[in-house]
């Protein structure tokens, strides 16, 4: 697939020295933006945090855990409302810590990535999953798939 690399970062990889509005764009964007062709910018950021999606940075500045749910909130809103997105979010905080649900959340990022553009076949989940965990899972496939689109059309672009 070109020299382009399949990953989002561990949740110890995040940096968690606080970082300022325009650095966690440019941080997230540097992982998003090449395969899912999306970008998160300053004033995006702003507007979750008035809209309760994620906490208000302390000092005006962003920790590791709201820059985990960043990174969910930027794939995801290609596919789900921010509604939806926000309630993903509340039932991710009843259920499970930021870092285990983010760890999570890149597995299956990951394995919907590697099964899309690389042809890699995956286990299926157990029809015992949680309803959440379901939730998500689906969620990633969505946003992959989309992404697996819009890397096709730009290859045809590009061969035409």
């Amino acid at each position: 697939m070109k020299d382009m690399e399949i990953r989002l970062p561990d949740y110890e990889e995040i940096p968690d020295v606080g970082l300022f509005l325009e650095q966690v764009s440019k941080y997230i964007n540097s992982f998003t933006g090449p395969l899912f062709n999306v970008e998160l910018t300053g004033s995006m950021i702003s507007n979750y945090v008035k809209m309760g999606l994620i906490e208000s940075p302390v000092k005006k500045q962003y920790n590791r855990d709201q820059i985990a749910h960043l990174f969910f909130i930027s794939l995801a809103k290609s596919v789900l409302s921010l509604d939806d997105i926000n309630s993903l979010i509340q039932i991710q905080k009843q259920n499970y810590e930021t870092k285990r649900a983010y760890t999570y959340f890149v597995e299956e990022t990951r394995r919907a990535i590697e099964s899309v553009f690389l042809g890699i076949k995956q286990e299926e989940s157990s029809q015992h999953e949680p309803f959440e965990k379901v939730l998500l899972q689906n969620t990633v496939k969505v946003f992959s798939l989309k992404a697996y689109l819009g890397y096709c059309f730009q290859l045809l672009k590009q061969d035409s």
